[in-house]
Formats: structure tokens, C-alpha cells, sequence
């Protein structure tokens, strides 16, 4: 019980409201851990799965570090979205003023479940998953935003330097 009032003090919080935070996020927990549903697990996944358990069973050779920025909790400097869906993708953030679009090229779109007939047992690395579309989504937001930074830097550096 100490801990929790010293982490309600440095928090700026009171220890009631650290309580019940912590009471609602195990029972939050709780929740998701006693499912017994059963989910259809298939190769790419298995495969994606047998290279994390490799890579966290190796440490040495693979050691695992995280910055802490994410824990502090502040105002995010911009916000950005996107989404990807089977034909196309795109982002915008109204933040940094940027909005783009991409369709992808019919030798990727023709790599998604609605133009297979086959099970997933016989897809044979010919299949493309939204959550790979998904990750680009969020890669090329980010180069956006990249983009966005360089050319702010350059402009400020030209206007600056006499």
C-alpha cells in the first residue's frame, strides 16, 4: 500500500484515483486472459511468431531496449492518420498539413483473400495480409512527416542564414 502512495504522489493523483485505475485495468486484464475462444493461426503468422520466439529466446545476440518516452505522459507534438483497405491506402495529419493517397499496383492487389479460392493452407506466400498494407500505411505517414520536418528545417535554415 506505501507504493501505491508514493506513486500517487509523484503522479500528481489522488490514491482513490490510482485504486480504481488499477482495480478497472485488472479487471480489464482478467478479462482478455480468460477467453477460451480459439483463433485460426495461419503460416505467415506462424512464421512471424517462430521469429519473435527466436529473437527473444536470444538475447545476447538480439537485446531488446525501448526509449521511455512513451510512458511520460505529455501532448503528442502532431497527430496523423491513415488507413489501408484491399485497393488503396492513404493519410492525412492537419497538424503538419500533408494528405496523401496511393493505389496500390494491380500485382498487389491481386494478392488479397478476395481474389483467392483457395483455403489458406495453400496460399503459399502469394498472399498479402491488410496488416502488412496497414504497416505501410503507417510508414509512408511517417516518412510524410519526415518530409514535412526536413523541408521545415530548410526553410528556417534559408530564411536564418544571412
Amino acid at each position: 500500500m506505501q507504493s501505491f502512495v508514493s506513486d500517487s504522489q509523484i503522479l500528481g493523483k489522488s490514491l482513490e484515483e490510482l485504486l480504481r485505475k488499477n482495480y478497472a485495468l485488472s479487471n480489464v486484464l482478467r478479462a482478455i486472459w480468460s477467453k477460451s475462444t480459439r483463433f485460426f493461426i495461419t503460416k505467415p503468422l506462424r512464421e512471424e511468431i517462430k521469429l519473435l520466439t527466436f529473437i527473444f529466446k536470444n538475447r545476447r545476440k538480439y537485446p531488446i531496449g525501448a526509449p521511455i518516452a512513451h510512458i511520460i505522459d505529455r501532448p503528442p507534438d502532431f497527430n496523423a492518420r491513415g488507413d489501408a483497405c484491399l485497393d488503396g491506402a492513404g493519410g492525412y495529419s492537419s497538424d503538419l498539413k500533408f494528405l496523401w493517397f496511393i493505389q496500390w499496383p494491380q500485382e498487389i492487389s491481386k494478392k488479397t483473400l478476395k481474389y483467392f479460392r483457395k483455403s489458406y493452407k495453400n496460399l503459399k506466400g502469394n498472399f498479402i495480409s491488410i496488416n502488412l498494407r496497414e504497416y505501410a500505411t503507417i510508414i509512408i505517414s511517417y516518412v510524410a512527416a519526415h518530409h514535412i520536418f526536413q523541408v521545415t528545417l530548410c526553410l528556417v535554415i534559408i530564411l536564418t542564414h544571412p
